[in-house]
């Protein structure tokens, strides 16, 4: 299950709720959605791709919104998710325009304000909070200048193993390690908030 936020700089009317809920449900049918004030969300079983949200709605109504979708969670976690998440997005503003909120965002806001750290590390690296093994490699592959080789030889795995390991982490989190801004936020939120 994912779940899409959205938050707009004013609560929701009505007539802009139904709007919002019918654009999306012709493109992305969910299983249920709420709206609180200045946020709706909805929960899908499927899962989505919603990188480019291109709603055909009035630009007027929408301009003012952040759009963030979860990665894929269990039904176990959706109540923290959405609690943590609409915590997280209330401490985010935005100018005047859509804009499309990914972890790379999430983890930019971590650095630069005070926000809860443990749910940007349990909404962000999900299943991999407490893979050890894996937030080690991460940081010797960062401090060894994004070089799987080098990284390989001062951990004692094999070249492969660690490129498997960047892949699978870049897959669950949506962060590109070697991407250089990405390794710079990744690398500081390591230091600060695992050792």
């Amino acid at each position: 299950m994912r779940i899409l936020f959205i938050k707009n700089k004013t609560s929701f009317t009505v007539e802009q709720g139904d709007e919002l809920t019918n654009a999306i449900d012709l493109i992305f049918p969910f299983k249920n959605y709420v709206i609180e004030n200045n946020f709706i969300y909805f929960i899908f079983d499927n899962l989505i791709d919603a990188t480019n949200l291109n709603f055909n709605l009035n630009d007027e109504l929408y301009i003012d919104c952040l759009y963030f979708l979860t990665r894929q969670i269990d039904e176990s976690e959706t109540q923290y998710f959405i609690d943590q998440v609409l915590m997280l997005l209330d401490n985010i503003s935005h100018g005047n325009t859509q804009k499309h909120l990914d972890n790379f965002d999430l983890l930019k806001h971590s650095y630069c304000k005070k926000m809860d750290n443990k749910a940007i590390k349990k909404i962000i690296f999900g299943p991999l909070v407490n893979d050890k093994a894996l937030i080690l490699i991460i940081k010797k592959y960062f401090e060894l200048n994004q070089n799987s080789s080098l990284t390989a030889l001062s951990l004692n795995y094999h070249r492969n193993t660690i490129l498997y390991q960047l892949k699978r982490f870049a897959n669950i989190t949506d962060l590109k390690v070697q991407e250089f801004l990405v390794g710079f936020y990744l690398y500081h939120f390591l230091i600060n908030y695992y050792f």
